[in-house]
């Protein structure tokens, strides 16, 4: 399996010629290139861990390109996208510990947690001046949040194939009550939404025991809401507390193998 980055959650997984999308939100991530939909023409089916507008936003650009493109997402998520008059996509309806395959691959779908702001990561919003810079583009995001509520429900997931494994999440609250695979090859980790949120994450690591970290959802994706959550603080918490543990801040277009020995060097020619 071959994982690439596109910014705040999104990835593709590709195996076998099967090409896979996580949580489609590109098009107003100032951090990326802000591809159009047709980039992702080849997409053999989406899956979405939520239904907040940074993981749904392109949905509807997407199905209206392949009305018949599989979206696996839960009820909630399908709701949010009937709200924003989404046209064409077959819905794959799944709910806590499914199992089911998406092409080659294997998926079993975990109960998780939203992540919860904290007083301090709200206090950094508010005496930033690019907050009040943007203060309208911020209100005309917030309404967007709105219109995409979660209602508690957010999933992560165990993809497997051909005997390699990874756990992916598109926001990851910190709860010990929910029991995760254990040594997975490699564990997505969102690194957004608090600001002391290595020690929270640290523990989760210890709960879950993988092989490596590829980390997402740190960028600035809907600024002046959103900040870069400077994910080299993680990289350097670790270092200290657990140096054997790969961590990598992915970059945009790259690809990476599940297992390290396969490493890709670039997205763009696929």
């Amino acid at each position: 399996m071959e994982l690439t980055y596109y910014g705040n959650a999104l990835f593709t997984v590709r195996h076998n010629g099967f090409k896979l999308l996580i949580d489609p939100y590109f098009s107003k991530n100032p951090k990326i290139y802000s591809p159009k939909a047709e980039y992702f023409d080849d997409v053999d089916a989406v899956l979405i861990t939520h239904g907040h507008f940074d993981h749904i936003l392109d949905m509807p650009a997407l199905a209206e390109r392949n009305p018949e493109l599989k979206i696996y997402c839960t009820q909630r998520v399908k709701k949010n996208l009937d709200r924003m008059n989404m046209k064409g996509g077959v819905y794959r309806l799944i709910g806590v510990d499914d199992s089911f395959e998406i092409g080659p691959l294997k998926v079993r779908s975990i109960r998780s947690t939203h992540i919860k702001y904290d007083f301090q990561y709200i206090a950094k919003h508010a005496i930033d001046p690019y907050f009040y810079l943007g203060f309208f583009k911020a209100v005309k995001t917030a309404r967007e949040f709105s219109k995409t509520p979660i209602d508690g429900e957010c999933l992560e997931f165990l993809i497997e194939a051909d005997g390699e494994s990874m756990l992916i999440s598109g926001s990851l609250g910190s709860d010990d009550t929910i029991k995760h695979p254990e040594n997975v090859d490699v564990f997505v980790l969102p690194y957004n939404g608090r600001w002391s949120i290595n020690r929270p994450m640290f523990e989760h690591v210890k709960r879950i025991k993988p092989k490596r970290i590829i980390m997402s959802h740190f960028d600035a994706a809907f600024p002046p809401l959103c900040l870069d959550s400077k994910p080299q603080r993680f990289v350097d918490f670790m270092k200290i507390h657990d140096p054997k543990m790969e961590v990598i801040i992915p970059e945009y277009e790259k690809t990476y193998a599940v297992k390290p020995e396969k490493e890709y060097i670039s997205a763009a020619s696929l």
